[in-house]
Protein backbone atom coordinates (compact mmCIF):
# COMPACT_ATOMS: atom_id res chain seq x y z
CA UNK A 1 0.00 0.00 0.00
CA UNK A 2 0.83 3.55 -0.58
CA UNK A 3 -0.32 7.29 0.09
CA UNK A 4 -2.61 8.28 -3.15
CA UNK A 5 -1.71 12.14 -2.45
CA UNK A 6 2.25 11.61 -2.51
CA UNK A 7 2.94 8.15 -3.31
CA UNK A 8 5.02 6.98 -0.41
CA UNK A 9 5.27 3.68 0.66
CA UNK A 10 3.63 2.99 3.29
CA UNK A 11 5.99 1.01 5.05
CA UNK A 12 9.54 2.31 3.94
CA UNK A 13 12.35 -0.45 4.24
CA UNK A 14 13.78 0.54 7.55
CA UNK A 15 12.06 3.74 7.97
CA UNK A 16 8.66 4.28 10.34
CA UNK A 17 5.14 3.71 9.50
CA UNK A 18 3.73 6.60 7.30
CA UNK A 19 0.12 5.65 6.87
CA UNK A 20 -1.59 4.94 9.76
CA UNK A 21 -5.10 3.71 10.72
CA UNK A 22 -7.48 6.55 11.28
CA UNK A 23 -10.78 4.34 11.82
CA UNK A 24 -13.62 3.86 9.92
CA UNK A 25 -16.46 5.37 8.08
CA UNK A 26 -19.70 3.99 6.78
CA UNK A 27 -21.06 4.63 3.15
CA UNK A 28 -24.49 4.29 1.75
CA UNK A 29 -24.87 2.34 -1.23
CA UNK A 30 -27.28 1.50 -3.84
CA UNK A 31 -27.93 -1.10 -6.24
CA UNK A 32 -27.58 -4.28 -7.34
CA UNK A 33 -24.55 -6.87 -6.71
CA UNK A 34 -25.68 -9.05 -9.67
CA UNK A 35 -27.31 -9.20 -13.22
CA UNK A 36 -30.68 -10.51 -12.21
CA UNK A 37 -30.56 -9.43 -8.31
CA UNK A 38 -33.05 -6.93 -6.70
CA UNK A 39 -31.67 -3.31 -6.33
CA UNK A 40 -30.97 -3.05 -2.57
CA UNK A 41 -30.08 0.28 -0.21
CA UNK A 42 -27.30 -0.99 2.15
CA UNK A 43 -24.39 0.53 4.33
CA UNK A 44 -20.35 -0.47 4.03
CA UNK A 45 -18.21 0.07 6.59
CA UNK A 46 -15.05 1.32 4.91
CA UNK A 47 -11.80 2.18 6.45
CA UNK A 48 -9.56 5.03 6.69
CA UNK A 49 -5.98 5.53 6.60
CA UNK A 50 -3.88 9.04 6.94
CA UNK A 51 -0.85 9.67 5.12
CA UNK A 52 1.55 10.93 8.10
CA UNK A 53 3.45 12.95 5.37
CA UNK A 54 1.19 14.85 3.28
CA UNK A 55 -2.31 14.65 5.14
CA UNK A 56 -3.96 12.69 2.70
CA UNK A 57 -6.99 10.82 4.27
CA UNK A 58 -7.90 7.64 2.31
CA UNK A 59 -10.70 5.84 2.33
CA UNK A 60 -10.94 1.75 1.39
CA UNK A 61 -13.82 0.33 0.34
CA UNK A 62 -15.11 -3.29 -0.95
CA UNK A 63 -14.06 -3.70 -5.01
CA UNK A 64 -17.24 -3.10 -6.07
CA UNK A 65 -17.88 0.28 -5.00
CA UNK A 66 -16.32 3.32 -7.61
CA UNK A 67 -14.84 6.31 -6.15
CA UNK A 68 -17.41 8.98 -4.92
CA UNK A 69 -20.55 6.88 -6.36
CA UNK A 70 -23.82 6.05 -4.69
CA UNK A 71 -24.32 3.16 -6.98
CA UNK A 72 -22.24 -0.57 -6.99
CA UNK A 73 -19.41 -0.68 -10.32
CA UNK A 74 -22.23 -3.85 -11.53
CA UNK A 75 -25.08 -1.33 -11.44
CA UNK A 76 -23.40 1.52 -13.41
CA UNK A 77 -21.97 -1.27 -15.63
CA UNK A 78 -25.64 -2.57 -16.07
CA UNK A 79 -27.25 0.70 -16.73
CA UNK A 80 -24.98 1.45 -19.57
CA UNK A 81 -25.55 -1.58 -21.16
CA UNK A 82 -29.07 -1.27 -20.75
CA UNK A 83 -28.68 2.82 -21.95
CA UNK A 84 -26.71 1.13 -24.81
CA UNK A 85 -29.39 -0.64 -26.16
CA UNK A 86 -31.68 1.90 -25.83
CA UNK A 87 -33.60 1.04 -22.92
CA UNK A 88 -35.40 4.32 -21.45
CA UNK A 89 -33.61 5.73 -18.48
CA UNK A 90 -37.80 5.29 -16.61
CA UNK A 91 -36.98 1.61 -17.56
CA UNK A 92 -33.48 1.28 -16.30
CA UNK A 93 -34.10 2.82 -13.17
CA UNK A 94 -37.14 0.82 -11.99
CA UNK A 95 -34.84 -2.29 -12.69
CA UNK A 96 -31.42 -0.88 -11.04
CA UNK A 97 -32.32 1.97 -8.64
CA UNK A 98 -34.48 1.06 -4.67
CA UNK A 99 -37.53 2.69 -3.69
CA UNK A 100 -39.45 4.53 -5.87
CA UNK A 101 -39.84 7.69 -7.21
CA UNK A 102 -42.11 10.79 -8.86
CA UNK A 103 -39.17 12.32 -11.08
CA UNK A 104 -39.15 11.12 -14.71
CA UNK A 105 -35.62 9.82 -16.28
CA UNK A 106 -32.78 9.43 -14.37
CA UNK A 107 -29.39 11.88 -14.39
CA UNK A 108 -27.11 9.65 -12.80
CA UNK A 109 -25.98 7.25 -16.02
CA UNK A 110 -25.32 10.84 -18.07
CA UNK A 111 -22.99 11.84 -15.06
CA UNK A 112 -21.19 8.14 -15.10
CA UNK A 113 -20.75 8.50 -18.98
CA UNK A 114 -19.10 11.66 -18.57
CA UNK A 115 -17.30 10.60 -15.53
CA UNK A 116 -15.81 7.46 -17.72
CA UNK A 117 -14.77 9.93 -20.56
CA UNK A 118 -13.00 12.00 -18.23
CA UNK A 119 -10.83 9.08 -16.96
CA UNK A 120 -12.83 8.95 -13.34
CA UNK A 121 -14.83 5.72 -13.67
CA UNK A 122 -13.78 2.79 -14.96
CA UNK A 123 -10.10 4.19 -15.72
CA UNK A 124 -8.36 1.77 -17.84
CA UNK A 125 -11.25 1.78 -20.47
CA UNK A 126 -9.49 4.61 -22.88
CA UNK A 127 -9.67 6.40 -26.07
CA UNK A 128 -13.38 6.97 -25.46
CA UNK A 129 -13.29 10.96 -24.66
CA UNK A 130 -15.01 11.85 -28.20
CA UNK A 131 -17.89 9.56 -28.24
CA UNK A 132 -21.40 10.52 -27.62
CA UNK A 133 -24.04 9.38 -24.89
CA UNK A 134 -24.94 6.17 -26.38
CA UNK A 135 -21.94 5.44 -28.51
CA UNK A 136 -19.90 5.41 -25.39
CA UNK A 137 -22.25 3.03 -23.67
CA UNK A 138 -22.12 0.46 -25.85
CA UNK A 139 -18.58 0.98 -26.12
CA UNK A 140 -18.03 0.94 -22.22
CA UNK A 141 -20.49 -2.39 -22.46
CA UNK A 142 -18.25 -3.98 -25.11
CA UNK A 143 -15.22 -3.29 -23.44
CA UNK A 144 -16.54 -4.44 -19.98
CA UNK A 145 -18.50 -8.23 -21.79
CA UNK A 146 -14.94 -8.35 -23.29
CA UNK A 147 -13.01 -8.36 -20.39
CA UNK A 148 -14.85 -10.70 -18.64
CA UNK A 149 -13.29 -13.24 -21.02
CA UNK A 150 -16.25 -15.47 -20.64
CA UNK A 151 -17.49 -16.94 -24.21
CA UNK A 152 -20.55 -15.36 -25.86
CA UNK A 153 -22.35 -18.46 -26.16
CA UNK A 154 -22.11 -19.90 -22.54
CA UNK A 155 -22.67 -16.22 -20.75
CA UNK A 156 -25.73 -13.07 -21.87
CA UNK A 157 -24.29 -10.03 -22.78
CA UNK A 158 -25.46 -8.65 -19.36
CA UNK A 159 -23.81 -11.56 -17.51
CA UNK A 160 -20.46 -10.74 -19.09
CA UNK A 161 -21.07 -7.04 -18.84
CA UNK A 162 -21.20 -8.24 -14.95
CA UNK A 163 -18.59 -10.45 -15.03
CA UNK A 164 -16.10 -7.89 -16.84
CA UNK A 165 -16.67 -5.15 -14.36
CA UNK A 166 -15.91 -7.11 -11.25
CA UNK A 167 -12.60 -8.46 -13.29
CA UNK A 168 -12.09 -4.85 -13.44
CA UNK A 169 -8.83 -4.14 -11.28
CA UNK A 170 -8.59 -0.56 -11.15
CA UNK A 171 -11.64 0.60 -11.60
Amino acid sequence: MHCVGCARASRPVGGPLVVHGHGGRDRHVMGVHGPRERPVSISVEGRRYACQICGCVMLVVPRDLGPWRRYTLATIALVLAGAADGVRAEQLRARYAPGTTFESGWASPRRWLRAIAAGKLIRWIRGVSELADRALAGRVAAVLAEASGSNARSASFEDRVFAGVMSSSDS
